[in-house]
């Protein structure tokens, strides 16, 4: 719930790290990708101090985001439930 992000972001001082993660990364978010994308871009709007986004999220998308929101500090997250990749390094 949006609303309930807006409140917690306006009553904790310490920096927060907001995401929404899909099932195939391990969250609970069941929606559409393109209805979880317009969600991020409305966390966006709220200002939170990071915002975690996978790495499989299209660089298009970051751009747009980065475009409107200058200020905010991406973290782009690589999960892999099953193992350590060998060429983590890379990835």
């Amino acid at each position: 719930d949006l609303l309930a992000l807006q409140m917690i972001g306006n009553t904790i001082t310490a920096p927060l790290i907001f995401t929404l993660r899909n099932q195939e990364n391990g969250g609970q978010y069941r929606g559409s990708e393109s209805e979880r994308l317009s969600a991020l871009f409305a966390i966006a709007a709220m200002n939170p101090d990071y915002l975690d986004i996978e790495h499989t999220v299209s660089v298009d998308f970051i751009d747009k985001l980065k475009k409107q929101y200058p200020q905010l500090n991406i973290l782009r997250s690589y999960h892999n439930l099953h193992e350590t990749p060998q060429n983590l390094s890379a990835i």
